[in-house]
């Protein structure tokens, strides 16, 4: 097994990674939370945004493909 770590941001931008994410959270939870989720300061501010159960906000943000 192969675990690679991208410190530097030189694979994937993480803010891309991020932004990427939470167009797949808007997708599942509605798109009318995207604006102000890009607007947050931090992804822990944007997950309160959309007021669903943390657990699954995180597994989207985790497994989805940017």
């Amino acid at each position: 097994m192969l675990i690679a770590f991208d410190l530097d941001d030189t694979l994937v931008s993480e803010m891309n990674y991020v932004r990427s994410a939470y167009h797949a959270i808007a997708r599942r939870y509605g798109e009318q939370f995207l604006e102000k989720m890009m607007q947050a300061s931090c992804p822990a501010d944007a997950f309160e945004i959309v007021n669903a159960p943390i657990d699954k906000i995180l597994e989207i943000y985790r497994t989805h493909i940017p």
